[in-house]
């Protein structure tokens, strides 16, 4: 009788301690961690000068679109204090040298379990046009509207006309397009004298599940 309560003593004690490991595991388990979703937000991976994973389209070969590390326009140059690159040695840089425009793209799936997410980036614009149709913006939009300037499911940082070389830190609360696909788009147009837009930093963009 003592060896048989001896064991059933001895198998409770490894219940209890099991079931307090498992107590234990839960309670120490880690929260959720941050996930990125913009690959290559800071444009240092390039191919040439296309920045991997984000896809460019321009009006023409006046427009200047890339992952920059210094001035490529032939025949301006932006105001003082824009840097480029923003930070590292690389910056998704639009300008241009005559009436075109272009954009940048990269297609984003925001999980349906987030509990928060964010959007963040840094900019620098510089519109030195003298008409309203110049224009630095950036938006969400439907993967059906990414070439459609004027398409936006939420815009996020939009500048016309004449700009001063203005800079900055954007956040932006995404979390409403939880479980949707979406483009995140930068879009550029300068008529005559040029617009300058430099993007950076996206990598802080990010979301928690729950």
């Amino acid at each position: 009788m003592t060896r048989i309560a001896g064991a059933l003593i001895v198998a409770g004690l490894r219940r209890a301690l099991l079931v307090g490991a498992a107590l234990v595991g839960i309670a120490l388990a880690a929260p959720a961690q941050a996930q990125n979703l913009v690959v290559n937000g800071g444009f240092e991976s390039v191919t040439g000068t296309a920045p991997d994973n984000w896809t460019l389209s321009t009006s023409s070969s006046y427009f200047y679109l890339g992952a920059y590390s210094s001035n490529p326009n032939c025949c301006y140059s932006p105001g003082a204090g824009f840097t480029i690159p923003i930070s590292g040695t690389r910056s998704l840089l639009f300008t241009q040298s005559s009436t075109s425009f272009g954009y940048a793209y990269q297609t984003i799936t925001l999980p349906s379990t987030v509990s928060t997410a964010t959007l963040s980036f840094s900019y620098i614009v510089n519109l030195q046009g003298f008409t309203s149709s110049d224009q630095a913006r950036a938006d969400i939009v439907s993967l059906a509207n990414v070439s459609n300037p004027s398409s936006s499911l939420l815009n996020v940082l939009n500048f016309s006309n004449t700009t001063a070389v203005t800079s900055g830190h954007l956040s932006v609360d995404i979390k409403s397009f939880a479980g949707q696909t979406f483009d995140l788009r930068f879009f550029a147009y300068g008529y005559s004298d040029p617009a300058w837009f430099e993007i950076d930093e996206i990598g802080r963009a990010s979301c928690r599940e729950r």
